[in-house]
């Protein structure tokens, strides 16, 4: 029988090993009577694990034992593979880029798990450097790829958690004062480094937290200055003033005075002024400006507090300022306070007190004047007299006055007869006389019978000569008088006389 003809040997081109498991689909074979073969099992070649080839190999064998294999080649060439894309991500410190990026699972071409490589890093020296991680990948084929992971480093600048708010103090004879500090948190670890300038009425610098110290009257700026490790500034103000005390100062007028004076005070100070705070020694205060205010006899210091609009107070006290003299008090009494022209000379007896020096004026128009403590006086003719003692001390003063009497000598005279016949001489009957207590008066006529002819207790109504009736006229005769009278110095007098009516 005749040898068979094999097939033409086959083949394929493939992208992975995987593919050449897949046996290859076998030609149809007949011998040489047309009769189809069926092909033996076939040698295949080993497993590729990368590129390369791999065989089929099938014989065929006719019934006359004649053989031919037929080979199938598959021929790996691998695809290069796909990089996912680079990563990156954003921080605000340095050591957060310490932290090693987790690498993306990559596979191959055909589906295999790739390792990378360790990581390459870049180096940085600022904070403004990006850190680089850099991961190689390569398969069987040795085809390569880079994969990176970017950090972007944006460091922000501290943050100032408390800026000292602006200061105002009252001026201070030592001129230190004392300022808040200030505090600054950064979002990476390491040293913040404070510095602060202060400009304006004050010039100085230093660094630190604390800006304490001395300042000048005025306004001046504290510009705080904070920086981080990467260089990073935040800055911020304080003003600081230092208001000026006011210059207290005061006048009063009078100073001095008597009891009671009333003084007036005068604010002289200096500065922008609206409270008045005055102590006047003696338990009164007021918050007027230029106050005025009455004392009683004393010594006494004052006190004036002003303070200013921005709160800055001062303080003066005048000590023993005020000197208010107690006054004397004027008096006396007069030895006798009523007396007699025979008796004219009146001792006065001081009572005053508080008094270093008298005035006396006695009343009786004549100017005249004594100094002594308990004068004499002696007054011509009488009347009411109002002495006045002026008592002084120190050049306060106190008056009193009182009323002497000096009375009339006592007289008394009574005609022993009359003549009432109209024509106007001797036509009225009445004693006459001085010293007189008049209220004390009474004047009884009576007849030579016993009859009461005529009575009165007025000094100035006489007898007429008429009977009681009025009308008739008492005839010549001698009629009884009897007349009570007291004299100013309270001695009682009675006269019993007798009287001629002549016709």
């Amino acid at each position: 029988m005749p040898d068979f003809t094999a097939p033409v040997a086959a083949g394929s081109t493939v992208s992975c090993p995987s593919a050449t498991n897949t046996a290859p689909t076998l030609p149809t074979v007949t011998d040489a009577c047309g009769n189809t073969l069926t092909p033996g099992a076939p040698v295949i070649s080993a497993a590729l694990t990368c590129e390369g080839t791999r065989t089929y190999t099938y014989p065929y064998t006719d019934c006359a034992g004649n053989v031919h294999n037929w080979v199938y080649t598959y021929t790996v060439e691998f695809n290069d593979f796909t990089m996912p894309a680079n990563g990156t991500s954003t921080v605000s410190c340095i050591d957060e880029t310490d932290v090693v990026p987790t690498a993306p699972s990559v596979q191959d071409a055909c589906g295999n798990t790739l390792t990378p490589s360790a990581p390459t890093v870049n180096t940085i020296t600022t904070c403004t450097d990006d850190r680089i991680y850099t991961f190689t990948y390569t398969d069987c084929e040795g085809n390569t790829h880079d994969w990176t992971y970017t950090y972007v480093i944006n460091n922000s600048a501290p943050t100032i958690t408390s800026c000292p708010a602006d200061q105002t103090f009252c001026a201070t004879t030592a001129g230190s004062y004392l300022i808040p500090v200030i505090a600054a948190t950064d979002d990476c670890s390491g040293t913040l480094d404070y510095e602060y300038s202060i400009s304006g009425s004050t010039t100085r610098t230093s660094t630190g937290t604390d800006a304490s110290g001395t300042f000048a009257e005025g306004v001046s700026t504290i510009t705080w200055t904070i920086t981080d490790n990467c260089g990073n500034v935040s800055t911020c103000n304080t003003v600081v003033t230092i208001e000026p005390l006011p210059v207290v100062s005061l006048t009063a007028d009078p100073l001095a005075g008597c009891d009671p004076t009333t003084i007036n005070f005068t604010d002289q100070s200096t500065g922008n002024i609206n409270i008045w705070e005055w102590e006047f020694g003696d338990g009164g205060i007021s918050g007027l400006e230029n106050p005025s205010h009455t004392y009683s006899s004393g010594t006494y210091s004052v006190t004036l507090t002003v303070t200013t609009a921005a709160g800055c107070q001062s303080t003066t006290t005048m000590s023993n300022y005020v000197t208010i003299s107690p006054n004397p008090v004027a008096s006396f009494a007069a030895s006798p306070a009523v007396t007699t022209e025979d008796n004219p000379t009146i001792t006065f007896i001081n009572q005053s007190t508080g008094a270093s020096s008298y005035e006396w004026t006695f009343g009786d128009g004549t100017g005249a004047m004594d100094f002594a403590e308990n004068p004499l006086y002696t007054y011509v003719g009488n009347g009411s007299f109002v002495v006045t003692l002026l008592a002084e001390n120190a050049g306060c003063t106190d008056s009193t006055s009182m009323i002497v009497v000096v009375k009339p000598t006592f007289t008394f005279y009574l005609p022993n007869s009359f003549s009432p016949n109209g024509d106007e001489r001797n036509d009225m009957f009445r004693p006459f006389g001085t010293g007189w207590d008049v209220d004390t008066y009474n004047m009884r006529i009576y007849s030579r019978w016993g009859e009461l002819i005529f009575s009165t207790t007025d000094v100035n109504h006489g007898w007429n000569g008429l009977m009681p009736d009025g009308h008739t006229e008492a005839q010549q005769d001698v009629y009884s008088v009897r007349v009570f009278i007291k004299g100013l110095d309270g001695k009682e007098h009675d006269y019993l006389k007798a009287v001629t009516v002549i016709r």
